[in-house]
């Protein structure tokens, strides 16, 4: 259970430098912050990419030792598919339509953080 967890914690760690990292975050509550400047749009998407696979990693390692019901599978599967898409349409806007590519970047991080979550919860401490 220990890789599960370190892989959790890395996932979570990776989602938390991008939430500091969007401009006008509303969880971090940092309008504008200098922070920003820590990962370029392109970037922060390609780290929340990674944290879609890794949610997905997870989530079929946990219903193998039975964490998790087939159908919570299913539905941290579908999340990651919105996830995703949100995360395409966001590479595709940057350098034409920033305000809306950071947006669907933020909706795109609060679905993995929210996944991550309930992953951390059903894999234990």
């Amino acid at each position: 259970m220990k890789s599960i967890r370190h892989f959790l914690t890395a996932g979570l760690a990776a989602i938390a430098v991008t939430l500091l990292a969007v401009p006008g975050c509303a969880i971090t509550g940092l309008p504008g912050s200098s922070q920003s400047a820590i990962l370029s749009p392109e970037k922060q998407i390609s780290v929340a990419i990674a944290a879609v696979k890794g949610v997905r990693a997870v989530a079929d390692q946990l219903l193998v030792t039975k964490k998790i019901t087939a159908t919570q599978a299913q539905e941290v599967q579908d999340k990651a598919d919105i996830a995703r898409k949100s995360l395409d349409v966001a590479r595709s806007l940057i350098g034409t339509d920033t305000s809306t590519a950071v947006a669907k970047l933020n909706a795109a991080t609060l679905i993995l953080a929210e996944l991550n979550e309930f992953l951390i919860a059903k894999g234990g401490s």
